[in-house]
């Protein structure tokens, strides 16, 4: 079923054509920072804004450290390995799982969610959309990108578990 699933968007992917799937797979991510670099300097409460971005990219990374422990010590080859199928994305080999990916972003958004819900939509849909490009792309899996996100929102909630523990104020004033 993973293949299937697979399959289905990656022939989507190929119908969209590589640019689209290539920004939505791999510059997205980056627009999203500089939006949020976008949203400190306008903003009139630039403490406020500086926090809520600071504990996210700290969720956010610490999540990446933790993918990046399971990618490097489990090898679990990328879908054009094994399909001889063509990546619009070039990327390492064997290291599919979790997402990276995914579990950035997912991540962020969780914890960028727990502080302003209006940003942490935006970046749950950009969290989907990034997920879904990479299957496209062909160089993950459905099991790779759901697992990075569930990683990725377990982490970014086990910061705001941490955070509200401690007594740290994380809600947006």
């Amino acid at each position: 079923m993973n293949e299937q699933i697979f399959f289905w968007f990656y022939y989507l992917g190929q119908k969209l054509g590589s640019w689209p799937v290539y920004f939505l797979a791999s510059l997205l991510p980056w627009f999203l920072g500089l939006g949020l670099i976008i949203w400190f300097l306008v903003s009139k409460h630039r403490l406020r804004v500086l926090r809520i971005i600071f504990l996210s990219l700290a969720a956010a990374l610490g999540a990446w450290f933790l993918t990046n422990l399971f990618k490097y010590n489990l090898f679990n080859p990328r879908p054009f390995e094994i399909l001889g199928i063509v990546p619009i994305i070039t990327t390492n080999l064997g290291d599919a799982w979790p997402s990276g990916h995914a579990t950035f972003m997912s991540a962020l958004a969780v914890a960028l969610w727990s502080q302003d819900k209006k940003i942490g939509i935006i970046f749950f849909g950009a969290a989907l959309v990034v997920g879904l490009a990479r299957i496209m792309a062909g160089v993950h899996y459905p099991l790779d990108v759901l697992s990075g996100w569930l990683l990725g929102s377990l982490v970014g909630y086990g910061l705001i578990f941490v955070l509200s523990r401690l007594k740290i104020d994380i809600q947006a004033t």
